[in-house]
């Protein structure tokens, strides 16, 4: 699954209807040379009541995954924002140290920013982290903690940088927990099964025109499918090109380089 991933958007949703759509179809025809539509019918009444029943805890199972991935989604896209911003109070704190400080402060924090999004973003996209990224955060750390605080005019800005640079490290970290935060296989075996499950259920309630069946099967494929996907997705929030992006890093990076530029 995860090399659908690394396609377009368009093109992953494609090959999964066209994927699922195509078993479904030909296990339909399976089923309907198998059982013919006179047999079927008998069972309707019987089959409808498990279907239905079936089909509420499918649905009830779904909207709940679906729901903890879509917040723990904004979240993700939150904290990015939170990381960003610890950043931009570190940047623009460093005026008030010394000039030489000031300039080694910024460089870091630009650094760390650039690494971050132009070589970490690709990094979490196959679930890994860049070493890049922890040496210049380590830098930073560095600079603050061999800092001759005594020697600081403003030591409340000190502490300031020291507070959002532990608010960067707390975003830092999150960021890699919602890289590593994957719903369980057990509860993938269960969604798998059941929407199976829900799909081969349709096959059994003939109708006396192909045409219509066949129709409402593949929309009920297709949907099931794509909800699936869509979990899939949200639970790899960095994966794709449609989910959560570098841009605000790339805004963030273009400020600081045009600031240093003015001096």
């Amino acid at each position: 699954m995860n090399i659908l991933l690394r396609f377009p958007l368009p093109l992953s949703v494609l090959i999964i209807i066209i994927l699922s759509v195509s078993i479904s179809f030909l296990s339909l025809r399976f089923v309907k040379k198998k059982y013919p539509h006179e047999l079927l019918k008998e069972n309707h009444e019987v089959a409808g009541y498990i279907f239905n029943s079936f089909s509420i805890m499918f649905s009830v199972l779904i909207s709940f995954v679906v729901y903890i991935n879509w917040s723990d989604y904004n979240e993700a896209q939150k904290n990015v924002y939170e990381e960003i911003n610890s950043q931009s109070n570190i940047f623009h704190l460093a005026s008030g140290f010394s000039d030489s400080v000031k300039k080694e402060m910024q460089s870091d924090i630009l650094e760390y920013s650039k690494a971050v999004c132009y070589e970490e973003w690709y990094d979490m996209t196959i679930g890994k982290k860049s070493q890049r990224v922890k040496d210049a955060y380590n830098k930073l750390w560095d600079l603050f903690l061999n800092m001759d605080v005594n020697s600081l005019t403003h030591k409340t800005l000190y502490e300031q940088g020291i507070s959002e640079l532990n608010r960067l490290s707390d975003s830092r970290r999150q960021r890699y927990l919602y890289l590593e935060n994957t719903i369980p296989g057990l509860v993938w075996f269960i969604l798998l099964l059941s929407a199976v499950l829900s799909i081969s259920f349709t096959y059994f309630f003939g109708m006396k025109k192909k045409v219509p069946h066949y129709i409402l099967v593949i929309a009920f494929t297709t949907v099931t499918m794509l909800i699936l996907f869509l979990i899939y997705v949200l639970d790899h929030p960095y994966s794709t090109d449609y989910m959560i992006t570098p841009e605000p890093f790339k805004d963030f990076i273009n400020q600081m380089e045009m600031i240093i530029k003015a001096g």
